[in-house]
């Protein structure tokens, strides 16, 4: 019971650790602050190498009691504090990954935002240069751009 325990508590510190980065890197997007974004992004990529390598454990140990979920294994054990610990515990890892889920998808959705503004800035910078706009042949009549300069899906 007490590896459940210490495999459990290990899993919840590294989700914990991944929603706070996640947070952060929310507000980071939102901020449109890219070298702390970067950083943030190692950060949380340790972190699920870390996690990664707790799950395995974990995986090791319901294989190891020949079942085939954290819900099974601890269905199995008599009731006693220490169960009662670890269905906390994994109750407390199903909310976190629901809280991740939803950090996750709206942080697509800021990362979307972002990739499509600098999409439309590098349009812009590429479509409209001065040339075309200054050029003497700009002052003839029909002689506009081929291109629209604020249309983001050239």
């Amino acid at each position: 019971m007490k590896r459940a325990i210490d495999l459990l508590r290990v899993q919840l510190l590294l989700l914990g650790r991944l929603a706070d980065s996640s947070k952060a890197m929310e507000e980071t997007l939102k901020k449109n602050k890219g070298d702390e974004a970067g950083r943030l992004a190692l950060e949380i990529e340790k972190t699920l190498l870390s996690l990664g390598k707790a799950e395995k454990a974990s995986d090791q140990y319901i294989k190891e009691k020949n079942k085939n979920n954290w819900d099974e294994v601890l269905a199995d054990f008599l009731p006693s504090p220490e169960k009662k610990m670890a269905r906390d515990l994994l109750d407390r890892i199903y909310e976190r990954l629901e809280g991740l889920k939803r950090a996750t998808d709206k942080n697509a959705v800021l990362l979307d935002k972002d990739v499509r503004y600098v999409n439309f800035s590098i349009n812009v910078l590429t479509g409209a240069s001065a040339g075309t706009t200054y050029a003497a042949s700009a002052a003839q009549p029909g002689a506009g751009r081929a291109i629209d300069m604020l249309d983001a899906s050239v």
